[in-house]
């Protein structure tokens, strides 16, 4: 009885350490390309503009999570956040809404 205890035990924990680093809380298992990013805003940009469920309308919204606004929202400070909503949602004239050049040419930039 003592040994198949155990064995549940073990099968329990490995479950729950597989779950866990599939479904890490950051997104970090979701997005590698971006984990090379130190910057947590850039961090959170890539995350936004490489969902792969991003755009698509004819998909089960249950099953296929498009985070994309979430993401952007949790970028601080203005420009960068605007141009973030500007990739997301693929519309030029939002790029007009950021008052850094530097940032609005780099927006800009995607939609040549």
């Amino acid at each position: 009885m003592r040994h198949l205890m155990m064995m549940g035990l073990a099968l329990c924990l490995s479950t729950i350490f597989t779950v866990s680093q599939v479904w890490a809380e950051d997104g970090t298992m979701m997005y590698p390309e971006c984990d090379k990013i130190s910057d947590a805003n850039r961090k959170n940009i890539c995350r936004a503009t490489s969902n792969p469920n991003h755009g698509q309308k004819d998909v089960n919204r249950f099953t296929n999570k498009d985070h994309s606004w979430y993401y952007c929202s949790l970028v601080k400070g203005r420009d960068l956040q605007n141009l973030c909503l500007a990739w997301v949602d693929s519309k030029k004239a939002k790029c007009d809404l950021i008052g850094n050049q530097d940032i609005a040419k780099e927006c800009l930039s995607k939609f040549k």
